[in-house]
């Protein structure tokens, strides 16, 4: 027997565009409280866990997932679970060819490992990221490439997503458009309301 639908009822299709609220798993907006409370161990293991399922399901957030985890972890002065959660965060862009996201990641983990006085750690995960890399595709400076992405000039960023809570930093984010800045964490659209 054929189903038909309820007559004066439309098709539901997916809408593929920019959203300014997506759905956000409760566990992302818990680790996000939880690393904004200081309780980095906890928000560590759930960004982790996050990321663990985004990357199974091939979402480019599971890299901004495993580098926030590798951040937390970072702060609470665990270099090893954070070289590991970096690693895992630059090898998903590799794996999947994400080369603007694979910049941005390094920066964001040299700069973090960096102001942790860490700049060793920093300098053998550049060395570990370039012996990965195909030798057709090179890395700009994050000085050369400021210019060369869209800068918040005229947008106005939050200090937090107002989505899913996560903190919003300007390296971090991926612009869709020179207007529409992008949530590393959920995939929102940044409003600052």
């Amino acid at each position: 027997m054929r189903r038909h639908r309820f007559p004066g009822r439309p098709i539901r299709r997916p809408i593929r565009r920019l959203s300014a609220r997506r759905p956000v798993p409760p566990k992302l907006r818990q680790a996000n409280r939880l690393y904004q409370a200081g309780d980095y161990k906890q928000a560590a293991l759930l960004y982790f866990e996050l990321a663990e399922r985004a990357q199974y399901n091939n979402l480019p957030q599971a890299a901004n997932l495993y580098l926030r985890g590798g951040v937390a972890y970072l702060k609470i002065s665990d270099d090893e679970q954070a070289e590991k959660l970096f690693r895992k965060s630059l090898l998903f862009c590799l794996e999947n060819k994400r080369w603007p996201q694979l910049e941005r990641i390094l920066d964001v983990a040299e700069a973090e490992l960096d102001s942790a006085g860490k700049p060793e750690m920093a300098a053998d995960l550049r060395a570990w990221v370039m012996g990965k890399l195909p030798s057709e595709i090179q890395l700009a400076s994050s000085q050369g490439r400021a210019e060369e992405h869209f800068t918040s000039g005229n947008v106005k960023l939050p200090s937090n997503c107002p989505n899913c809570g996560g903190p919003v930093q300007p390296k971090e984010i991926e612009w869709y458009d020179a207007a529409n800045p992008i949530c590393a964490y959920c995939g929102s659209v940044l409003r600052d309301e």
